[in-house]
């Protein structure tokens, strides 16, 4: 049985990674069925999750289309960190959000208060993965 797409958010925008992992993605319409790879021609259907419609209702409401992300739980997503041996040590987006915590993510993000880690936490965490210390106050990495 060949490997679904995978729908996933991103900046707003319905869209799959090809299961092959050629490095292609594709957009996709609300609820399409399947999709077609334009780089490596593979095809299969598209897993969406059941509750579609009401994820895509909780991120329209926030203002700026880079906040507007949501992957299922376990999803690789596309932006990620990894260290030389393949372990993930930062995502750019959080994955397996209810739409309850999608909707109180977005008070967060409307209150002010930063709904996803900063680039700095994000560059530290993946540098200490590697054994290094990243000076957030100075930008500079140590033990190199």
């Amino acid at each position: 049985m060949p490997n679904p797409w995978i729908a996933v958010v991103n900046w707003g925008r319905w869209l799959a990674r090809c299961p092959r992992e050629c490095g292609s993605a594709e957009g996709l319409d609300p609820g399409q069925k399947s999709a077609v790879c334009v780089e490596c021609g593979y095809g299969a259907t598209v897993d969406w999750p059941g509750n579609a419609a009401a994820i895509t209702a909780a991120l329209q409401k926030r203002p700026i289309p880079k906040d507007r992300n949501w992957a299922p739980k376990g999803h690789p997503q596309n932006e990620e960190s990894l260290t030389p041996d393949g372990t993930v040590v930062a995502h750019a987006y959080p994955k397996g959000q209810t739409v309850a915590d999608l909707t109180h993510e977005t008070a967060a993000i409307a209150e002010g208060r930063a709904a996803q880690p900063s680039k700095a936490d994000q560059a530290a965490a993946a540098l200490a993965a590697l054994g290094l210390q990243f000076d957030a106050t100075t930008g500079t990495v140590k033990g190199l």
